[in-house]
Order: C-alpha cells, then structure tokens, then sequence
C-alpha cells in the first residue's frame, strides 16, 4: 500500500503535467520575452464551417421584364397586329425575403458546399401595349389596348458553392446553380367597341443563377453574410384565361431576369 500511494500520486501529476503541456502546445509557441507568436490567440480560430446550416434572409431585386405580344392568340386567331409587339414592361425595385438551408464541407482554407433558398418578393412589372394605332379611337374598330401587370410572387434556387478562408472566420465565395419563380399574371384587353375582359393566370419559370458573396463567423455557430446575385429565368408562355363572364384565352411570351443584394444570418450546427 506504502509503494502504491506514491506511484499513483506520481501518475495523476504526470498525467496533470502532460495535459498541461497539450493545451499550452494547442495555443501556442511563447518565447522568452514574452511575446506570444501564435496570432490564433489573437483571433481564436473557428473550429470548422463543416455541416449543416439554417438561415433566413432579406435585400433588395431589380428586375428586368421583356413580353413578346407577336406570337400572341390575338395576333394568331383574330389577325390583329401591335404597334410595338415586343415591349418591356417598367418596374421599380423592390423587397425580398426568406430562408436559406446548407451544407458545408471544409478541407484546410477551400470550402465547397450546397444551398437551397426560397424568397417572398413585392417585384412587378407593368405595362401597356396598343394594337393598330396610339391613342386608340372609340371610332376605330379592331383598335385594342392590353394593360399587363406580372408580379413575382416567389422564387428560389438551388446552388452549388465554392469558397476560401483567408482568415478562419472570413469565408469568401462563388456560387451558382438552378432559380426558379412563380409569377401572377393579370391582363386587361380592352377592344373599342366591346367589353373589358380580364385574365389571369400563375405561369412558372425555370432558369438559372450565379454569384458571389461573403460570409462572416461571428461565433462558433452563428456567422452573418452579404450576397449578390443574377438570376435569369429565361422566356416562357403566358397563358391567361377570363373569369366569370369572360372565357376568353389569351397567350404570349415573356422573359424575365433580375439582380438581388441580400444581407442574412446563418446558424451552423455543431459538427
């Protein structure tokens, strides 16, 4: 028992010492004078951005409307002819919100990943396009006048995204990949000498985006983020019908692209 004592107590202290001796090596070389060489103590460094991620965001879009009236049901079926058949529609910017999900995965300084987003947004586009002749005249039969107002009510992507870490918490990246959108459509035709007719109708888009941004780690778990990007939805058909008692059925081409600053926060789970 009088042997065992010592070699135990000798045991714990180099055990104390060795893990002393672990945890000094892990922050850092001090030299005599004092002076600590490790800038890690300065910045401690991020354990990794490898995982699982949630976030939500908010920005700005300016958008970029173009609709093509030349291969229209009004052109095709009833022989009418625009003056401007091919129009863009004016739009302002406007506000964006909504959540992202990602993936991480860090090797040293690069970072390659995943993310999926989904965004609410106010964009719309309007316009007005006259066949014939401008101003249509009650006098005029055939003169018609479409009133277009296009409005993104959603939109997403799905991207791919490669980085680098020049500081353990600065995250610089490119990203790109699939966008898609919704947008609610409602048009006024109106032919001197008949009735107002409305229509309506959600068309989907699917195009693609790219861009760049950065991302800050303010905590082990927690980083905020500022990211531009460009998304081109490209052209599709626009199919409308009356309601109520208009039956009527009108189609057209529209494209669509736009460009979003985004500002958002991002929780990473423990990895």
């Amino acid at each position: 028992m009088r042997i065992a004592i010592p070699a135990i107590a000798f045991s714990a202290i180099a055990f104390t010492l060795g893990a002393s001796f672990a945890n000094a090596a892990d922050l850092g070389t001090y030299d005599p004078g004092g002076l600590v060489k490790d800038e890690q103590l300065v910045e401690p460094a991020r354990s990794s951005w490898s995982g699982l991620y949630v976030g939500a965001h908010a920005g700005w879009v300016t958008s970029d409307w173009n609709v093509d009236f030349s291969r229209s049901t009004a052109v095709r079926d009833r022989d009418h002819s625009f003056l401007q058949a091919r129009d863009s529609l004016s739009s302002d910017d406007a506000w964006l919100g909504g959540f992202q999900l990602g993936w991480n995965r860090q090797h040293g300084r690069l970072l390659w990943g995943g993310e999926a987003d989904v965004s609410w947004t106010g964009s719309e586009g309007v316009g007005t396009l006259f066949s014939r002749q401008y101003p249509c005249d009650n006098s005029e039969s055939g003169c018609t006048q479409w009133d277009v107002r296009a409005k993104l009510d959603l939109m997403g992507t799905v991207r791919g995204r490669i980085g680098f870490l020049p500081t353990p918490r600065l995250l610089l990246y490119g990203t790109g990949g699939l966008a898609w959108g919704v947008v609610d459509t409602k048009l006024e035709t109106t032919e001197f000498g008949n009735s107002l007719q409305r229509l309506s109708g959600d068309v989907s888009h699917i195009g693609w985006a790219a861009g760049a941004g950065g991302e800050y780690s303010l905590t082990d778990n927690l980083s905020i983020k500022a990211e531009w990007l460009y998304v081109d939805l490209g052209e599709e058909k626009y199919a409308l019908n009356g309601a109520g008692n208009s039956p009527a059925r009108e189609t057209f081409h529209a494209d669509l692209d736009f460009h979003t600053i985004r500002v958002g926060v991002n929780y990473r789970f423990a990895h």
